[in-house]
């Protein structure tokens, strides 16, 4: 009876031990959530036009649907954290910040938001090719690929009226190998590529006005 009582309690105790180990590996841990992070580059050598834009909701290609970070860590083969996500999912993080950088750049009459009302003059479509950690030796890198479609409203034939489209690509190497350096440094592929895409759409609609 003893014997048959300790082993009983041993029993418990074992179990006891083995769910609390396993609560470790529960979704019930706190998630960490990341945004994108950086200042506007002016650019005062272009002169402001008379354009009203109005910047559409991304598009993702279907990796990259979600809020979940998305890592690489050998060819063929991406997998996404469960405690590690973005506040929001790539596509609306790119144009809302895309949508913010025309805005606070002063080269355009107006930016409109998708849901806005108001008329505009041209169209800015997205798609977000690439929006992912690749755990590179020695050190992670943040890939970020855009491409964009610039349209003419008024424009009857459809194929005029596309005055761009072009997709754009930035790496940039974490300083930590962690989520947190992640978002770092794709904050600084987001500044690079916005900057880029902002000139391009500025010497597209220059061009034909």
């Amino acid at each position: 009876m003893i014997r048959s009582r300790l082993l009983f309690g041993f029993g418990v105790t074992v179990c006891f031990w083995l769910s609390g180990c396993a609560d470790l590996n529960k979704p019930g841990n706190k998630v960490s959530l990341y945004t994108l992070e950086y200042e506007v580059a002016a650019a005062k050598d272009l002169k402001p036009l008379p354009v009203v834009l109005r910047v559409e909701r991304f598009s993702a290609s279907p990796l990259y649907r979600t809020e979940s970070m998305v890592y690489r860590e050998k060819p063929f083969k991406k997998e996404s954290y469960s405690f590690y996500q973005w506040r929001a999912k790539p596509e609306d993080l790119v144009s809302y910040f895309f949508m913010r950088d025309l805005q606070q750049s002063g080269l355009f009459k107006a930016v409109l938001p998708a849901a806005s009302a108001l008329p505009a003059t041209h169209l800015v479509l997205g798609n977000v090719e690439e929006f992912l950690e690749a755990d590179q030796a020695p050190a992670w890198q943040a890939v970020l690929s855009v491409t964009i479609v610039l349209r003419a409203q008024k424009e009857p034939d459809i194929i005029k009226s596309i005055l761009i489209q072009k997709t754009y690509t930035a790496i940039e190497t974490c300083k930590f190998n962690n989520p947190q350096a992640v978002a770092e440094a794709m904050s600084r592929a987001m500044a690079l590529v916005s900057q880029i895409m902002i000139r391009d759409v500025h010497q597209a609609l220059a061009a034909g006005s």
